[in-house]
């Protein structure tokens, strides 16, 4: 992780998710870091100050994505998904460098 540019935890909103998150992110080099929570039930702005990381972006949760995951199918199954969309969101405040 100390080589990456740019890190996307993704997470659950849920106490322990967003503990272990928490605990997580205050390990980890740099400010360079994305946080996606999938789910409901806690407000970006308590997500944020409870993680201390500034970008965070919310999806809804996607049925069956721990399965596909568990069978080797990926977690991307279309491009309409909230996890795709969440992906976009990501990539599009991601900044922009040098590729290869």
């Amino acid at each position: 992780m100390s080589r990456c540019d740019r890190l996307v935890v993704v997470t659950n909103a849920t106490v322990l998710g967003l503990a272990a998150t928490a605990r997580l992110c205050a390990r980890l080099p740099g400010s360079a870091r994305t946080l996606v929570v999938r789910g409901s039930g806690v407000p970006i702005a308590q997500v944020a100050r409870a993680t201390g990381v500034r970008e965070v972006v919310s999806m809804t949760d996607q049925r069956r994505l721990d399965e596909s995951v568990d069978l080797g199918l990926g977690p991307v199954r279309g491009r309409r998904g909230p996890l795709s969309r969440a992906a976009v969101e990501v990539l599009a405040g991601a900044p922009r460098g040098p590729v290869g």
